[in-house]
């Protein structure tokens, strides 16, 4: 075994006990007594009727009497600002009141309540490597890793805390053969195995969802908690659990087997290979299982659309968007994918070197194990769900039921005839990737001087996220959303039973395209001196088919081409039997991407390396990620014209510069000065190593939003862009006020849809620098000591974050709360090497 195995072994821990800093806005204590004059607003009993007379509750969604103003013409404000108790709905003043929401320690309306926070985090990894020379010719290796994490996501919120879990394996058996002086051949096999959990403080414990008597949500003990309440129109309300995101288990395992061969023949050297996966995912993902209000000021606002609170509408019970799932959605996911590839280096002559190379993939959607997931087909008439296999279609189903009744409006056929294959989507058979380069060292350059450049197409496999959608349709577990009327929290989901109308769906276009990349790039490389290096090249890239998650069946106005037509009429959901708002996954963006990237390298030589990398671009889509949105994302997509939503990408950055660099200090022994320096000195003054690494990058885009405007309370936008009447970029750039506030405003009732653009905000710039020295002292020939000191953002400069850009959200508009990175960190570590 002597000199033919070898093996390797290490293992790292962690122990993180950092605290942090942390505010949140908490309602006043005479909130929950129903008094609101600390905010100075005045508040205004809800309408229940249009001025054109339509009802602007559900029906079934009522006020007490005395509660509600009948008249749409007039308005009637609460006496003092306060709402008798005889109003209140009793599920939201039972949690106001709760100790789910905390009493203001801070003066103040915003960020009253802060604390320290601590998010513990420990972190243990192991990895072992043995090699073995079978014989001369042939070698075999193998290694294995083990990493497990544990963290506890504490939020200055109590009931917000998460408790998160990651355990992950990956093996690998490699084996190499050398057939003959030209040709190699190499066999590979990889395990890949990811654990995941995520649960939330009262997960298995409290049902404070059946306490408040709220119907409707999930009763399995692992959704167990608090439900979501967020303000529409102002800030001053977020309470209660995030409704998305826990409870969460995953089980991930990937098996994957390849063989890659080499010829080399003459001026050609010949690749190919083929790799083969396995795939499989467990999941458990339960969002909105607590349920998800949004409590809007227009509903206690004046017809001229001045006051109203969220938190009043709260105390009231309305929501404008109500939104709840119940039922198991645990999916046991598979896949075969399979890729083929050939690629020849043909060395044309001294100076110039060609690469050609093809790719083909074929990678089938995923597959449920028990063909327990559902989509709907679109392709008639009449909307299908469909689920694949043949026979009942609810066998295993909970006993419930769509609108089976071919004469009603909500008539929704449920079939399993596997018209749309085993995966409910068809597998992509075109994905062919042609792939070109060169190298090329012009005679004139003396060999100092190398172009590059070449060209390809590359795809993006997706993930399995959609697939797993597909399990949170109904009648498996139904998902219900009520948005536009006003309806009432503990009252809107009390005929979720056996029958089920408008469900609202997670749909993916049976069609679907992988998404495609065609990347090209030229450039030059010059040699200045010894070990210093320009590069100047040419970047650019062209994305197609890409995925992104639209809304559909919302209730727009009547319009021409993107102009309202006046006055504003709404038409109704376009599809009767399914929910006023759906999920489209399809391929609906676009995007591109063009740069100039210059470098210069020092390689490390006399004590000194360097690296200067310069980046100038434009990067331009229609949506920068498949769910792009959330709380400073981009508007709810405009399905009926998706150019509305092209501009930058939110990761735009149009300048990017970055340095490193390594200097070894000239003092101990074998440098310049104190080679004659006894060891104790040289052991604490010699040998030293300084470094650092500096960002600065342009700031990133935003979106200037409103979650209030008839493009949200009419049409059902998650949330809508803002209007713009000046340059909002011409601002003071102050913390309290960035923008050209004057330039933006709320989108009227009659445009219906704001004007501004996506992303077109400018953040604060990203300016920061980390510095670190080493010095690695010999105690023995065979034992040594490295002492490391790092500091990260070394100069302790504040990189600002995003400023809200919603134009609604009252005194946080247009202001700057937290910071993008860290304050100054110092780090210090000792490494024993032997």
């Amino acid at each position: 075994m002597r000199d033919k195995l070898f093996f390797f072994a290490a293992y790292e821990g962690l122990a993180d006990r950092t605290n942090f800093a942390d505010r949140a806005t908490v309602p006043m204590p005479n909130v929950k007594n129903g008094d609101f004059s600390d905010y100075g607003v005045p508040i205004y009993m809800p309408h229940t009727t249009n001025p054109d007379g339509s009802a602007k509750f559900r029906a079934g969604n009522t006020l007490p009497a005395g509660c509600f103003n009948s008249n749409p013409t007039t308005d009637v404000p609460w006496p003092n600002m306060t709402i008798p108790q005889q109003c209140w709905n009793p599920a939201t003043a039972q949690f106001l009141a709760s100790s789910y929401v905390q009493a203001p320690n801070r003066p103040g309306l915003f960020n009253n309540y802060a604390g320290v926070v601590g998010r513990p985090t420990d972190y243990h990894q192991g990895a072992g490597r043995l090699d073995y020379l079978l014989r001369p010719n042939m070698s075999l290796w193998g290694r294995y890793s083990w990493g497990k994490e544990d963290a506890v996501n504490n939020n200055v919120m109590p009931i917000r805390d998460l408790t998160e879990s990651v355990k992950t394996e990956t093996a690998t058996l490699h084996h190499t053969w050398t057939i003959s002086a030209n040709m190699v051949n190499e066999v590979k096999a990889n395990y890949v195995r990811a654990e995941g959990s995520r649960v939330g403080p009262l997960s298995g414990k409290t049902n404070v969802v059946g306490q408040l008597g709220i119907q409707g949500a999930s009763s399995d003990p692992i959704d167990f908690g608090t439900p979501s309440f967020n303000g529409a129109g102002d800030n001053f309300e977020s309470l209660g659990e995030d409704a998305f995101g826990h409870p969460l288990r995953k089980v991930q395992t990937t098996y994957e087997y390849g063989d890659d061969w080499s010829l080399v023949r003459g001026r050609h050297v010949i690749k190919a290979g083929v790799d083969f996966r396995h795939e499989n995912l467990n999941l458990l993902s339960h969002n909105l299982a607590r349920a998800s209000f949004n409590n809007p000021i227009d509903a206690t606002a004046a017809l001229d659309g001045s006051g109203g609170l969220s938190l009043a509408s709260m105390l009231l019970g309305i929501s404008n968007d109500s939104e709840v799932a119940t039922g198991d959605s645990h999916v046991h996911l598979f896949r075969w994918t399979q890729a083929y590839y050939i690629q020849d280096d043909f060395k044309r002559s001294r100076n110039l070197t060609l690469n050609f190379g093809l790719r083909y993939e074929v990678a089938p959607y995923w597959h449920d194990l028990k063909d327990s997931m559902v989509n709907v087909d679109f392709s008639g008439p009449q909307p299908v769900i469909v689920r694949p296999g043949s026979g009942d279609p609810y066998q295993d189903f909970p006993s419930v039921q769509f609108d089976t009744d071919p004469a009603s409006p909500t008539y929704l056929p449920f079939v399993r005839d596997n018209r749309l294959g085993h995966n409910l989507v068809f597998t992509d058979k075109t994905n062919w990737s042609p792939r070109f380069g060169f190298a090329w060292t012009p005679a004139l350059g003396q060999n100092k001087t190398v172009i590059r450049g070449g060209a390809g197409i590359f795809y993006s496999p997706m993930n399995a996220d959609p697939w797993f959608d597909f399990a949170r349709n109904a009648p498996r577990s139904a998902k219900f959303i009520r948005k536009g009327q006003f309806s009432i929290v503990d009252q809107i989901f009390q005929n979720t039973g056996q029958v089920i109308i408008q469900p609202s769906m997670f749909t993916v276009d049976p069609h679907l395209k992988t998404p495609r990349v065609q990347q090209w790039s030229l450039g030059i490389q010059q040699q200045l001196a010894p070990n210093l290096t320009l590069e100047v090249a040419y970047v650019g890239s062209a994305s197609t088919h890409l995925p992104h998650l639209t809304d559909q069946n919302q209730t727009f106005p009547v319009m021409s081409g993107d102009k309202v037509i006046q006055p504003v009429t709404y038409l109704p959901q376009k599809i009767a039997s399914l929910g006023s708002y759906f999920n489209l996954f399809e391929n609906a963006t676009s995007a591109n991407y063009n740069s100039l990237q210059a470098k210069v390298e020092k390689r490390f030589s006399q004590g000194l390396s360097f690296l200067s990398s310069f980046t100038w671009s434009k990067a331009l889509d229609t949506a920068s990620a498949t769910r792009d949105g959330g709380s400073y994302g981009m508007a709810t997509p405009h399905t009926y014209d998706l150019k509305l939503d092209y501009g930058p990408s939110v990761f735009d950055a149009k300048i990017n510069w970055v340095n490193s660099v390594l200097y070894e200090l000239p003092f101990g022994k074998g440098r310049r000065w104190g080679t004659n320096w006894s060891a104790p000195v040289d052991k604490v003054l010699g040998g030293w190593q300084i470094g650092g690494i500096s960002v600065v990058r342009t700031g990133l885009p935003a979106s200037c939003l409103t979650a209030s405007d008839a493009a949200v309370n009419q049409v059902n936008f998650e949330q809508d862009y803002c209007e713009v009447i000046g340059n909002p970029n011409d601002g003071p750039k102050q913390i309290l006020d960035w923008w050209n506030a004057t330039a933006l405003a709320q989108p009227t009732d009659q445009e219906v849809f704001g004007n501004a653009g996506r992303n077109i905000l400018r953040g604060p710039k990203y300016v920061s620098m980390d510095f670190s020295a080493m010095k690695t002292t010999t105690i023995t020939e065979r034992l040594k000591l490295q002492f490391r000191f790092e500091a990260f953002n070394f100069l302790n400069h504040p990189i600002f974050s995003m400023p809200n850009p919603f134009v609604d959200a009252g005194g946080s508009f247009n202001t700057i709360t937290s910071t993008a990175a860290d304050n100054r960190e110092l780090q210090f570590a000792l490494k024993l090497i032997w």
